[in-house]
């Protein structure tokens, strides 16, 4: 008789045989790299810094080469000009199947996970239609200070006391956004939006604390309660409801006839027309790839900006005599009458060389100016008003990360000390 531990043996075995044979050889005409070990691949040699070991590998193996990590295969290029050509060459456009990246979209859907013609589909009905809902112009530059006006009121209401900003950056700073594409907005208090933002970053959080769903996707399906998959699915399931109950509510109440009022009356607009059944809009997959598309937005204009802010913040904690420099400077250009304004930008050098150190590199994404102009109203109008130290009574912020797949800050605290009493 066939008991179900020899059945979860057979199957680990099976399992096994099949990463051990699958990561012997490396496919046809690839680069040279690290050879690694069985199953794991040089897992390993790259530990939590890859950065580091790649710098190595380059020195070893030249500019392009390629590495095997667990189940995935690699090629790392390590120079601009190649970089640049690899960036604009068509075949190269396609999306990893990379299980982090396919945990929402569950196939080629959306934004992040998609490609081919599903991805230039929906970039560009995004991009035409976030423009004509004020993306990227001065509706959405009004928005952003109706939401620096309101951080720094929700601030001034927690005066005193210990207060963690991490999560708080991230509503603040997705609210214009989501304004844009459901018509509504949320407060700082809201508790389905702080379960939601919570229960996201412990998706991720939970995926990348386990190798096996990082790395060994299959396994992980195949045995979901060993290795917390069944967890992660809830969670995803969860978080997805959430998306749908705004786009529920859009769908019964739309007709044709109306002017779209938002992003997702857009987008139904375009399923509710889409005859072609190869078309990523057509019926039950545009559905889909709506809510998709809802939970991408989301992700991308929220993380960015609200961990450059945590960043900042946390920077100025540690380093009071750049805060001093801070205010001295608004308080000299703007005063403390009112906030500070994007016209105010020229007049306060010292403040924009501060805020361009915290975004080193070049963003490349329609939300880049955008991003830009919230991070200087955000970080202008907390600084000009407060005084901002770290709470003596819980741990010190640190500049490492936890995180190793994304540079967001760890949780800390901070008191905040209104300048103007």
């Amino acid at each position: 008789m066939i008991t179900l531990t020899s059945l979860i043996i057979t199957a680990t075995f099976v399992t096994f045989l099949y990463y051990l044979f699958k990561g012997k050889s490396r496919p046809g005409k690839y680069p040279p790299g690290p050879k690694g070990i069985p199953i794991l691949g040089s897992l390993l040699s790259i530990s939590f810094k890859p950065h580091i070991r790649f710098g190595e590998w380059v020195k070893l193996y030249g500019n392009i080469f390629s590495v095997k990590v667990a189940s995935y295969d690699f090629i790392i290029i390590s120079d601009h000009k190649i970089a640049k050509e690899a960036n604009n060459n068509p075949a190269l456009l396609g999306k990893p199947d990379f299980a982090l990246f396919n945990i929402f979209a569950k196939g080629n859907y959306g934004i992040f996970a998609s490609h081919g013609q599903v991805w230039q589909e929906q970039r560009r009905f995004m991009l035409r239609n976030l423009r004509d809902f004020g993306f990227g112009k001065s509706t959405m530059r009004d928005l952003a200070v109706q939401e620096v006006n309101d951080y720094v009121s929700w601030l001034k209401s927690q005066e005193s006391q210990s207060i963690s900003l991490n999560r708080k950056f991230t509503l603040a700073t997705i609210n214009s956004l989501w304004m844009i594409m459901t018509g509504k907005r949320f407060s700082q208090n809201d508790p389905q939006i702080t379960d939601f933002l919570d229960s996201t970053n412990r998706v991720f959080q939970d995926v990348l604390k386990s190798p096996i769903i990082l790395f060994f996707p299959k396994l992980a399906q195949a045995f979901p309660k060993l290795f917390g998959w069944n967890k992660v699915q809830e969670l995803v399931v969860k978080n997805l409801a959430f998306i749908e109950k705004p786009v529920n509510e859009h769908r019964k109440e739309y007709s044709p006839e109306n002017t779209p009022r938002d992003f997702i009356d857009s987008y139904l607009s375009e399923v509710n027309k889409t005859t072609d059944p190869n078309s990523s809009f057509y019926k039950a997959s545009g559905d889909h790839s709506l809510v998709v598309v809802l939970s991408d937005l989301f992700g991308a204009g929220s993380e960015t900006t609200s961990s450059t802010l945590a960043w900042a913040i946390m920077y100025l904690t540690k380093c009071p005599e750049t805060q001093k420099k801070l205010h001295q400077e608004l308080d000299q250009v703007v005063g403390k009458s009112r906030q500070p304004t994007l016209d105010d930008r020229k007049d306060l050098p010292y403040t924009e060389a501060f805020i361009l150190e915290t975004l080193l590199g070049k963003r490349q994404c329609v939300g880049e100016q955008i991003a830009r102009d919230s991070i200087f109203l955000f970080l202008t109008a907390i600084v000009q008003r407060f005084e901002i130290t770290f709470d003596p009574e819980k741990p010190e912020p640190t500049m490492e990360s936890s995180t190793q797949m994304f540079l967001q800050s760890d949780p800390y605290y901070v008191i905040m000390k209104d300048r103007n009493v």
